[in-house]
Order: structure tokens, then C-alpha cells, then sequence
């Protein structure tokens, strides 16, 4: 839809947050296209990353939505 752009080649995932339309959808989406990245336990930790922060976010509010 948007070629020659990073969102060449996306889905469009239509959704609606007050309706409730579609979250299981994109929750579905993020859980099989994004991985799961490496944890080292054994190393110091680090700074939370912006990603993983939004990803955490994001799946505190789908959860929220999808809770009657």
C-alpha cells in the first residue's frame, strides 16, 4: 500500500478499541510475527528497550480491552 516506504508489504488490520473489533486479531498478529528475543539471565541488566516497552503496552491494554 505504501511502496517504497518500511511499511511496504504490512497488513492493514482494521480495529475498533470501543468496539472491541479485531484486538484478538492483532494480539495474534504480534504473538506469531514478532520473536521472542534471547534472554541472558546471567549478564547485568539493562535499560528496558522503547520496543519491548511499547510491546509491554500494548499487551496490557489488548488484555484490559479483551476483559469484559
Amino acid at each position: 500500500m505504501c511502496p517504497g516506504t518500511i511499511a511496504e508489504g504490512a497488513p492493514i488490520i482494521p480495529i475498533s478499541a470501543q468496539l472491541k473489533y479485531n484486538i484478538d486479531a492483532v494480539c495474534e498478529y504480534v504473538v506469531k510475527k514478532i520473536p521472542v528475543p534471547i534472554r541472558d539471565f546471567t549478564s547485568e541488566p539493562r535499560l528496558i528497550g522503547a520496543f519491548t516497552l511499547v510491546l509491554v503496552i500494548f499487551t496490557y491494554l489488548f488484555t484490559y480491552l479483551l476483559t469484559p
